[in-house]
């Protein structure tokens, strides 16, 4: 899935839509941090762990657990 929409409703209806798991890899490599606030939260409504893929020169500030 890629997270091209800014709308956060629209986020949440697409994450909804994914397979249940206990972790879930996120790749950000080509994803604009100031493109939308929701993400992380829109996703730890449904999985508990998350693991980022980011490029080594960005930090995104999301934590993982």
């Amino acid at each position: 899935m890629k997270f091209l929409d800014s709308h956060c409703d629209n986020i949440e209806n697409e994450i909804g839509k994914l397979p249940y798991s206990k972790t879930i890899f996120v790749d950000l490599t080509n994803y604009r941090k100031d493109k939308n606030e929701c993400l992380e939260k829109t996703l730890r409504k449904k999985y508990s762990k998350i693991k980022w893929i980011l490029k080594t020169t960005e930090n995104y500030g999301f934590a993982e657990e």
